[in-house]
């Protein structure tokens, strides 16, 4: 599925769409050739307001439905001398004409080499497309995005080929982004100069739950497993399970939860997975067997999707419902086989985001 389809299935179930991680930027003066309309989707096939960077500064990006966002473009190193230039693209019209005849020239004879550093990201997975064809061998270009596990494109040249051609006019680079940040890199190709014209930035979704950490083994030798089922999300009614198995029987748990990142340190007898500040859900019964037994039979369940939509009551962070939160968790509960203060119990720890 492609990021317009993600993108108007999302419209059509009336959510919040992945539109509010893309991002269509054209780059160059823009006086001659003007800004590409709303409808204009490019090689990615997203439609959308586009960003013009005219300038050698920072830019601040809108999402392609034209809010303001906190994130920003801007070029390596800081206050590059690489010059703006307009000149026609043989074979080139419309929306392609508007977005590649504009461009950002480097001279990169001498290992100028140009990065672009996109900040403020979510983090999760996006697709990179890079716009870089000219007319001349001399300005032939290749483009790799750092950490992508696609190689470097060399780009083409020549007379452009009426429409966009992957590894032609357009790179595309698939990337997961777990520190906010990605960057693309613009060198030549044949020792003399590079261009680029735009790019956009396709977010597919948030980065998959990452278990960590060590769970501490219970009084009767059990170690508490902790699952998660489904996709975490803020808008959700349901959906995400996340369940601790191999906890005593009938005793009481809660998860707790951290926004402020993972930690491990020493806590009762095992491992606080989580760094403060650290919140916590309504308590939940681990039921299993019956008493008087008591045995590993219990398991601990909450639907997060639930909890941030208040369904299990408590008082859930706002910030779990922002899409694109970081959110670390925890089942903590009773086990009375241990002497005081470390008659608790404590699972390993999981690391996800909240997705739309």
């Amino acid at each position: 599925m492609g990021p317009l389809t993600r993108c108007l299935l999302a419209l059509l179930a009336g959510g919040v769409p992945a539109a509010a991680q893309s991002f269509n930027v054209d780059i160059g003066s823009n006086v001659v050739y003007g800004l590409p309309s709303a409808n204009y989707g490019g090689g990615a096939l997203q439609p959308g307001a586009w960003n013009a960077w005219p300038g050698a500064g920072p830019l601040l990006l809108h999402a392609l439905d034209g809010t303001p966002t906190a994130v920003t473009a801007q070029y390596l190193p800081v206050g590059s001398t690489f010059s703006h230039t307009e000149t026609d693209l043989p074979g080139s019209s419309g929306g392609d004409e508007r977005l590649m005849d504009d461009r950002y020239a480097s001279n990169t004879t001498f290992g100028a080499i140009l990065d672009i550093e996109v900040a403020g990201l979510w983090n999760g997975d996006y697709e990179v497309s890079t716009y870089a064809f000219a007319a001349s061998s001399a300005d032939q270009t290749f483009v790799r995005v750092w950490n992508s596990p696609d190689p470097l494109v060399v780009l083409g040249f020549g007379t452009f080929p009426g429409g966009h051609v992957q590894n032609t006019t357009f790179a595309k680079h698939r990337v997961t982004v777990t520190g906010g940040t990605l960057v693309i890199e613009i060198d030549t190709a044949n020792n003399f100069f590079s261009t680029i014209s735009g790019f956009q930035l396709s977010w597919l979704g948030p980065l998959p739950p990452v278990p960590y950490c060590t769970a501490k083994l219970n009084s009767l030798g059990c170690l508490p497993n902790l699952i998660a089922t489904g996709t975490p999300s803020a808008s959700a009614p349901s959906g995400f399970l996340l369940s601790c198995g191999n906890v005593l029987n009938a005793k009481p748990g809660l998860l707790l939860y951290s926004l402020g990142g993972s930690s491990v340190a020493p806590f009762q007898g095992g491992f606080l997975c989580l760094a403060a500040p650290i919140r916590r859900t309504p308590g939940v019964n681990a039921g299993g067997s019956p008493p008087p037994n008591s045995d590993c039979s219990g398991q601990w369940q909450l639907d997060f999707n639930a909890f941030t939509q208040g369904g299990y009551g408590g008082n859930p962070s706002p910030a779990l419902l922002v899409p694109g939160t970081q959110v670390n968790a925890q089942w903590w509960g009773r086990d009375p086989g241990f002497a005081s203060p470390n008659n608790t119990a404590l699972s390993s720890a999981l690391e996800f985001v909240q997705g739309f």
